[in-house]
């Protein structure tokens, strides 16, 4: 008996936060209940705790600059900013643009969407590459999973 109130004394708290928890009184969910609306402002935030985002470079992985979704025949279905194809689709090329320039330094991902079931195995291969003198273009290959020209549906990103 002993060592069972050892217990839960020495487990109070981790009992306390499983009952919360399993309340739904956890964190935010106790502060929207607890805190009246509009009651914090300017006048109960200390200096600086609170502020614009400080991004520095050199943590950031990166960021899409542009995507697009594009039809097998060349068509964009959807992107970020207007985007336009100007390659072959039938030969399996796609150079994809928009009106914006973005630094050599990104990469441009493909992923080819197919028909298929989740389990089904790849629909074809996608090469991509960034060109131009000041980068807005992004030409894409499509092949078979054989190595062959095709023309396919895919995903595009530009990542910076």
């Amino acid at each position: 008996m002993k060592s069972l109130i050892m217990h839960v004394r020495s487990n109070a708290v981790a009992y306390a936060a499983l009952v919360l928890s399993m309340l739904g009184l956890s964190g935010g969910a106790y502060a929207a209940f607890s805190v009246p609306p509009h009651s914090v402002g300017p006048m109960q935030l200390r200096d600086h705790s609170v502020g614009q985002a400080k991004l520095d470079p050199r943590t950031i992985g990166g960021s899409v600059r542009h995507w697009a979704q594009v039809a097998a025949q060349g068509k964009i279905v959807s992107s970020s900013s207007p985007a336009r194809d100007n390659g072959i689709p039938p030969d399996g090329d796609y150079v994809i643009s928009w009106s914006d320039t973005f630094s050599s330094r990104c990469i441009a991902l493909a992923t080819p969407i197919g028909n298929v079931g989740l389990l089904s195995p790849a629909t074809g291969i996608a090469n991509t590459r960034i060109v131009g003198q000041h980068p807005t273009v992004v030409w894409v290959t499509m092949h078979t999973v054989q190595g062959a020209p095709a023309s396919n549906a895919f995903s595009l990103a530009v990542i910076c």
